[in-house]
């Protein structure tokens, strides 16, 4: 890598709040938010040109078809969610580290994510108003309840403002509760704390196929009454990198590479809501992938290689503005489209022209608005400087 490509990384490259990094956790973001990238240029384009070609010509195709499992990079996004929650309050408990400060833990979710989600909200906000032309009386009550993340329950709907903040709904929804149901790892007995994970996680797909239309009917249906088991997938995973491994993975095996390319190729394929069995294939799949991506040679290779890496840390600005940027692009970019060639082939010219904006585009958006608030010491800064300046 040349010295500008390092220094141009370096400065794109995520703060943490501490001196403990793991690389391979925003490797499984990059496939997580690249998964979920795919699947909305997928969206966008086949809206753009449904009145060019019958449906016969998407169905026909495996790009479209292929592309079309690429929400399972939201589901990736809780696992990895429930793993990083867990690891203070699992070291807390399995290895007598110091008690986690609830106090700062709640604060520092509201720093660190707050901004950069509001900010984003504001702006598409003002694209509604402007360029949308949509009515403040309409919209701004739409807008409100995303600020506080009910929109999912209040309406029963994605956001008006940014349809995928569905997700972070739920996010939040385990963030307040995450501390609590840390009180798993207070089980002594290893067979049995894992076990009792692996009985809720069982329990949680249970739960909302049998209870799904009280689900529907009290607006949870995108909430963590439909998600909590993927989040305690990794809880389970917690323990075991703790408790087995002593945080160090040990020995890496070709064997976990061939294993790694087929659970999370299998991620793909069995993520069928309402259907028990695929979603107890996903969940394994999903525990292996941890697995496999800490002790595979090339997996763990390829996904802490560094531009991957850069990119799984930028993976939350990406989130909050690709669905808006990809519907705005590809507006554009569809004039392109040609019914002699293959679905396959549009889409990957689709691809070239689209992605690597977005990708610039968040990138700015990271550098200026979320890598701030990664600093832990920013609110009292900003303070500071608010004294200091006389507002």
């Amino acid at each position: 890598m040349s010295s500008l490509a390092k220094s141009i990384a370096s400065r794109l490259s995520r703060k943490t709040s501490s001196n403990y990094f793991l690389p391979e956790v925003d490797g499984f973001r990059f496939y997580a938010i690249f998964t979920v990238l795919l699947y909305h240029l997928n969206t966008h384009l086949s809206r753009s040109v449904n009145s060019l070609v019958d449906q016969d010509y998407f169905e026909s195709s495996y790009t479209y078809a292929a592309m079309l499992q690429g929400g399972i990079g939201v589901n990736v996004f809780f696992a990895i969610s429930g793993f990083i929650l867990a690891l203070p309050f699992a070291r807390q408990r399995l290895q007598l580290a110091s008690p986690v400060n609830l106090k700062g833990y709640y604060l520092r979710r509201l720093t660190r994510l707050e901004p950069p989600y509001l900010i984003s909200l504001i702006l598409l906000l003002i694209v509604h108003l402007l360029f949308l032309k949509e009515s403040i009386i309409e919209i701004f009550p739409n807008f409100l309840a995303s600020v506080f993340y009910v929109h999912n329950i209040v309406y029963d709907q994605w956001s008006k403002i940014n349809p995928v903040a569905w997700s972070l709904e739920v996010e939040v929804q385990f963030y307040i509760i995450a501390p609590f149901l840390a009180a798993l790892f207070s089980i002594s007995n290893t067979t049995l704390r894992r076990l009792t994970m692996v009985l809720l996680i069982i329990g949680g797909m249970v739960h909302y196929n049998l209870n799904y239309e009280m689900i529907e009917t009290l607006h949870l249906r995108k909430s963590i009454f439909m998600h909590l088991h993927q989040f305690l997938v990794g809880f389970l995973f917690a323990d075991i990198f703790l408790s087995d491994w002593n945080e160090k993975p040990g020995k890496k095996s070709f064997w976990y590479d061939i294993l790694g390319v087929g659970v999370m190729t299998s991620l793909l394929i069995f993520n069928e809501p309402f259907y028990f069995m695929e979603d107890l294939i996903f969940g394994v799949c999903l525990f292996l992938s941890f697995i496999c991506l800490f002790r595979g040679k090339l997996i763990n290779r390829f996904f802490t290689s560094r531009w991957i890496v850069v990119i799984g840390g930028m993976c939350y600005s990406i989130y909050l503005l690709h669905y808006a940027l990809i519907a705005f692009l590809t507006s554009f970019s569809a004039h392109l489209f040609s019914k002699d060639m293959g679905y396959g082939a549009n889409f990957a010219i689709q691809f070239i022209l689209v992605i690597p904006v977005v990708l610039i585009v968040s990138a700015v958006y990271f550098v200026l608005i979320e890598r701030p608030c990664m600093d832990k010491t920013w609110p009292s800064r900003f303070l500071v400087w608010i004294k200091g300046s006389g507002v």
